[in-house]
Order: structure tokens, then sequence, then C-alpha cells
């Protein structure tokens, strides 16, 4: 047999009130396996644990007596009860915080055999989450929440009450080139979270606020959630490019046409930017389509894009069913970012594409 010698357990179903121990015989180098567990007996007030495989008549007992100077004669000397470990508390509170866990994990015997791993998991008391603060952003972080704050955009946006800064690029775009203007129907595709809508809603009077204008329409789209706005209607969640959704387009917008189409829409990116711009062409074309049923005979056509190896098919197609074709950058894009927009005038749709 191999050595043995005497380990204590907490006891998952009395905590640290009351100890169970067990033996463990650590087997000979040559006879293979880990060490066996083998309980004991109950611990008693005022008396230590009892060897279940030791009694009068084994090895070192009376009869014989130990050896001296042997290893039998360590093992013969009367044990000291151990003390119970100092987790016992440590190890209630955590049966209390899951009961399943000891069950599942073999009770004391798992403790016994990982006290360590536990001990230090119990110093902790509690269970950690860790929170990113304002102490801990990113370089990156740092560098988008400096440029935002001081961005003229931003800080006018919530002057005027637009609910983004890209607000600012419609009204530059129509300063120049007068897409809007009172009484005409307006399609804002991609409207979401509804700055384009509030813009095209002023500029085409959709509310009525001026009683000597025309009063136009503003139909916008979007997958996401748009809140009201007095002057626009909105229909979301819906995918532009649904040919269900198109319908229910032209049901809503008066006589079933419509002047302006505008998009500020596009898709998640990735990261990957050649994928994202094929989508967003993608998009663009999809749209362009829909404006064969919907825009009018001289209408106007603007979409946003990413500049990207696809931009001359998208470029080509307008070219074949508007007079005017030409690339904006508004000064609200930022410098950095490779978005442009399409402007698209005069649509001459089939006529224009039969005389190329």
């Amino acid at each position: 047999m191999g050595r043995r010698r005497v380990v204590t357990m907490a006891c998952a179903k009395h905590g640290s009130k009351r100890w169970a121990g067990c033996e463990e015989v650590i087997r000979p180098s040559h006879g293979g396996g880990g060490p066996v567990f083998i309980p004991l007996l109950q611990r008693r007030e005022g008396r230590g644990l009892r060897s279940a495989s030791r009694g009068a008549g084994g090895r070192g007992g009376a009869a014989g007596g130990p050896r001296e100077g042997g290893r039998e004669a360590e093992d013969a000397r009367p044990r000291t009860p151990p003390s119970p470990p100092r987790t016992g508390r440590g190890l209630q509170r955590l049966g209390t915080v899951c009961p399943l866990l000891l069950s599942r994990l073999g009770g004391g015997l798992f403790l016994m055999s990982y006290q360590k791993p536990v001990r230090s998991l119990l110093r902790c008391r509690r269970f950690h989450v860790t929170v990113r603060h304002g102490g801990s952003k990113t370089d990156a972080e740092h560098r988008w929440l400096s440029r935002h704050l001081k961005d003229p955009f931003v800080k006018a946006t919530r002057e005027n009450n637009y609910r983004c800064r890209s607000a600012f690029k419609l009204l530059e775009i129509n300063e120049k080139q007068q897409i809007l203007s009172p009484g005409l129907r307006v399609l804002d595709c991609g409207a979401a979270p509804g700055a384009w809508s509030q813009v095209a809603i002023k500029m085409v009077n959709a509310a009525g606020t001026d009683p000597k204008s025309p009063v136009g329409f503003v139909l916008g789209v979007d997958l996401l959630h748009i809140f009201p706005l007095e002057g626009a209607t909105f229909l979301c969640p819906a995918d532009v490019t649904d040919s269900r959704i198109r319908e229910r387009i032209q049901e809503l917008l008066p006589e079933r046409k419509a002047d302006v189409i505008l998009s500020d829409m596009a898709p998640n990116a990735t990261g990957i930017k050649e994928l994202d711009h094929q989508k967003l062409i993608s998009m663009c074309l999809s749209l362009l389509d829909l404006s064969s049923s919907i825009l009018i005979s001289g209408g106007t056509f603007l979409c946003k894009l990413w500049d990207g190896g696809q931009k001359h098919l998208l470029q080509s197609r307008l070219e074949q069913q508007f007079q005017e074709v030409r690339i904006i950058k508004p000064q609200a894009s930022r410098k950095e970012s490779s978005e442009m927009y399409f402007l698209a005038k005069f649509y001459q749709g089939a006529t224009r594409s039969s005389k190329v």
C-alpha cells in the first residue's frame, strides 16, 4: 500500500459548523492512477479523526509496536485533528449564491482538491463585471469625441433643434441647387432619425405654416423607427427595396407620384470599404429602378454614396435617365470621409435612355 495522510474538506451540507474528514491514499509510483479518497468517520467533539482502515492489528499496532526511525513510526504517532479551513464562511456564502454549484462539481470533494483557487475566488467576495468609464477610452474614441465637440455643425444642430447634423448637408445642397420648393412632393428614403424630413417639411411647406404658399407633402421611409414630425408621414419599419413596400409608397403619395426623391440611406458598415461600397451602390440602383414608376418627368434624384470602384456604374445609369448629373460633397461632410452625393436633375426616363 501507499503512504496515507488525513485531510479535511468542507461539508457542503453543514458549512462551517460541522466538518467531515477523508483519508487520501497516495499510491506507490509503480501503481498508476491518482490519489484515492476514502471517507473517514465523522469528527466528534474532543476526539480526533479515526481511520477506518487502521485497527489494533494493523501495521505499527499495539502488538508489535511502532518501528523507531521508520516511516511507520511517523504514521503511528497520535494525530491531532486538523482545524477547519478558513474558507468555511465563504464556502457557505458561495453555496447560498449558487446552490447547484457544489452538487454539480462533487460537493466537498471538489473544494478539497481545489482549495487554493476557491480561496482566491472567495477573497473577492463578489463577482465583478468590467465597466468602461470615461477614463478608459481608446485613442480613437478620444479623437472622435474631441472632433465631435469642436464640430461647428454639431453645435448648430442643437441650436436649430435638428435631429442630427446631416440636416446641414441637405440645407447646403438646396441652397446651391434649389431642388426643394413649396408644394413639391418629397420621398425621403433612409429618413431616420428625421433630420432631412425636418428640412423638407420647411422647404416644401408640408406643415402649412405659410398660408400664402402651396402645401407640399413629405413621406419618409426607413427600416428604423422614426418619431413623428408635424407635416410628415413616415412608413417604418419598411424596406424601400421591397416590391410590396413600393406599392404602399405609391398609395401614400398624392397622385402616386413624387417630384423629388432623396436618399441618405446606407447599409450597416462592415469595415471592409469595398464591400460596403458595393452594398450602397446596389441600394442606389434599386432605388433608381423605383424612380421609373414614382418620379415625375423633370423630377430630381439625390442619393448618397461612398467613393469606390463601382461609382461609374451608378453614374452611367443616372446619365441615361437624367439630363444633368453632378457629384457634390457638402461642407458638412467631413473631409476624411469618402461620403459624396449624386445629384441628378430633369428626369427623362425611358425617352432619355432610348436616345442614348
